[in-house]
């Protein structure tokens, strides 16, 4: 499971879409990081 950043903690009830959302932005930095 990957730690999510600040956009989780300022909703912390959010929908699956916003999850899925977040969670596919996040993969998408962690690979940049990665090149």
């Amino acid at each position: 499971v990957m730690a999510l950043g600040p956009e989780t903690r300022i909703i912390p009830i959010a929908p699956p879409c916003a999850v899925a959302m977040a969670q596919i932005v996040s993969e998408f930095i962690y690979v940049r990081y990665l090149i």
